[in-house]
This record gives structure tokens, sequence and C-alpha cells, in this order.
């Protein structure tokens, strides 16, 4: 992966569970992509529906598209 690609990360309760919350629809803006960030070796059991809770760091696809690469750059 690029070194100027953004890492997001889930934040942790003290009993080590995700924190969230409700985002108004109205104040997205814009979808990105994330991509887990993989240590040496990819969870080869990785799918679509179980990737958000096999990682905690995922970084920013800022090369999704034109527009998202001008927002973010």
């Amino acid at each position: 992966m690029p070194l100027n690609m953004y890492l997001v990360r889930f934040l942790r309760k003290p009993d080590n569970s995700r924190t969230g919350s409700v985002v108004r629809l109205s104040s997205v803006t814009r979808l990105v992509q994330l991509i887990p960030k993989f240590g040496a070796v990819a969870n080869p059991d990785l799918t679509s529906e179980n990737s958000m809770d096999e990682w905690n760091v995922y970084y920013v696809n800022s090369f999704t598209n034109k527009e998202t690469y001008q927002s973010v750059w």
C-alpha cells in the first residue's frame, strides 16, 4: 500500500468492545472504500460479511475516483 493513504481505526471501550454511534444520513457527504491493513499474511477466512469484524485498522482508498482523490488531497 502506498504510504500516503490515510488510516482509520476503531475506538475501543475499556471492556475492549468497539464504540459506535448513529450518523445522520444528511451529514454523509461521500462514501469511501476501506481496505484492511493486512499483516504479513491475510486471514484466508476473510469474507465481505466478516471483514469489518476481523480488522481494527483500515486504509481509506483515496484512489477510488477523481473526486475522492481531489477531496482527500
